[in-house]
């Protein structure tokens, strides 16, 4: 697990995020459900790798997000996370 902040200059846009995730073969997880989204259709939509992206809530508590994260890992192969993949958490309401 990496920190994009740590690894990241501070203010890097979403996009380039996406771009080093997806060069990373990186699971982004992200609270923002505003940009993110919408700047991993736009890669999606233009054929460019993707990295998984898994869209958390402040709705969901800490317990319950990590709990759903930890499921995802166990349940799905690297394969199944791959490219054109976004989970929005919580998995159940």
């Amino acid at each position: 697990m990496v920190r994009s902040q740590d690894a990241l200059p501070d203010g890097t846009p979403d996009h380039e995020v996406l771009v080093w995730a997806a060069a990373e073969s990186r699971v982004l997880i992200t609270n923002d459900r505003n940009t993110m989204v919408g700047f991993a259709d736009d890669r999606v939509a233009a054929g460019e790798p993707m990295p998984s992206l898994i869209v958390t809530t402040n709705e969901q508590s800490i317990g319950a997000t990590i709990n759903d994260i930890a499921m995802i890992a166990e349940c799905m192969s690297d394969q199944d996370l791959r490219d054109k993949m976004v989970v929005f958490l919580p998995l159940r309401a």
